[in-house]
């Protein structure tokens, strides 16, 4: 007896272990980094709703894991991402509309976390303020991160620190009525930061407790965490200052030392792009050549032409060629349709949107000021000398008609 009871509670310990062990354990990790492609300076960059407010997003973190839980998210920085670090040159005044001076600027970076499809007013507001390692969600932190419904980090530049708060006024010495709209403001120095993702192992983790630094604790107790692996547009980064967070080709200012720059303005609107998409309503027409011949002239297929105008600006418009050719032999004039075996051909006729415009074949037609939208034309055949038919060889005949599109301008 006593020897089963030694081996129940040898069971009980070994499964109690294993229920602890996995409980503990936290899920997989996922997060993606997308850059802005183009940044604009704004007065309110949204959320923020203060006029006072001026800045631009750089770009947004997504995160989340298989169970939905994180834990203690947190945002290693490189240097020249702290508070006071940033100082950009541009017009400023405290007299609208006098710019006739150029400022030394001071900007921080402010991160603005929230769980997507929350009110991102709601969301934490946190920035790093003289070391490596920021809170983005609070020093504790448990929040919900799922595929459909990811954490979000969205990285500001702006006028002010996050004692304002989103719906709060700039608190730094230039509010955003004193900046040059169409204006550029450009960095002392070069602003390129890196950041490294780190989530703790357990929940109700100190971030205090599981980063030193930029060092992430990964053997431990309960304070351990690990740096997450991120997609971004630079590849996958894992650990301090591998995740760029300023799009290379983003910056819209600068000088002439190379020192980027950022333009106080809204995106210029894109030049107008027209696509055209050609389509017959079918492809293979079987004819009876004796419906075709002498004055006979029937329809035999419609040609559709879709315009599409992206980024339009009103009144586009596109001119665009038409041209019919065959596959009959080099120097045969006009359309011929080809017996099977090689032999006499029998010519036919072609015609375009009326039974009496006749398509000349290698010679485009023009199709000319075609707005936005679809246009269609029938094709006709016919008046086939009836004589080349009815001293035809027998056996079938085809013809292969290829169309060319040209968009002319």
């Amino acid at each position: 007896m006593d020897r089963l009871n030694r081996l129940a509670r040898t069971v009980l310990i070994a499964l109690f272990i294993l229920s602890l062990g996995m409980a503990s354990l936290s899920a997989a990790v996922h997060a993606t980094y997308t850059p802005e492609s183009r940044l604009y300076f704004k007065r309110a960059p949204s959320p923020f709703t203060s006029d006072s407010m001026f800045g631009t997003k750089l770009g947004q973190f997504k995160i989340w894991t298989d169970d939905g839980n994180i834990y203690t998210p947190v945002l290693t920085v490189t240097p020249d991402a702290y508070s006071t670090a940033i100082k950009m040159t541009g017009l400023f005044t405290w007299d609208p509309p006098n710019y006739s001076t150029k400022e030394d600027l001071i900007f921080n970076v402010v991160f603005l976390a929230y769980r997507q499809g929350s009110n991102p007013a709601n969301g934490f507001l946190s920035q790093p303020w003289g070391e490596p390692r920021v809170a983005v969600a609070g020093n504790i932190a448990n929040v919900q991160g799922t595929s459909a419904q990811p954490y979000l980090i969205d990285v500001f530049l702006l006028n002010s620190n996050i004692n304002a708060g989103v719906l709060g006024e700039a608190n730094l010495d230039n509010p955003g009525q004193g900046f040059l709209l169409d204006s550029p403001y450009t960095f002392n120095s070069p602003f390129n930061p890196s950041f490294g993702l780190a989530t703790a192992d357990y929940p109700n983790t100190n971030m205090y407790n599981y980063v030193h630094g930029t060092t992430v604790l990964t053997e431990g107790e309960t304070n351990t965490g690990s740096y997450v692996e991120v997609d971004s547009p630079s590849g996958e980064n894992s650990g301090h200052g591998t995740t760029p967070i300023v799009d290379p080709g983003g910056m819209t200012g600068g000088d002439p030392n190379g020192n980027g720059g950022i333009i106080y303005g809204d995106e210029p609107e894109p030049d107008p792009v027209i696509h055209t998409l050609f389509s017959l309503a079918t492809d293979t027409v079987p004819i009876t050549l004796s419906q075709y011949t002498g004055t006979q002239v029937r329809e035999i297929n419609t040609a559709s032409l879709q315009v599409m105008v992206y980024h339009p600006q009103g009144g586009e418009t596109v001119n665009v060629d038409v041209t019919f050719t065959d596959d009959s032999p080099p120097g045969f004039s006009g359309f011929h349709l080809l017996h099977e075996t090689p032999g006499p051909s029998i010519p036919y006729n072609l015609y375009w949107g009326t039974n009496n415009t006749q398509i000349t074949k290698g010679v485009p037609i023009q199709w000319n000021n075609l707005a936005q939208g679809t246009y269609t034309k029938k094709i006709f055949l016919g008046r086939i000398n009836e004589v080349s038919v009815n001293f035809a060889a027998e056996g079938s005949y085809k013809s292969i008609v290829t169309i060319t599109i040209t968009n002319r301008d």
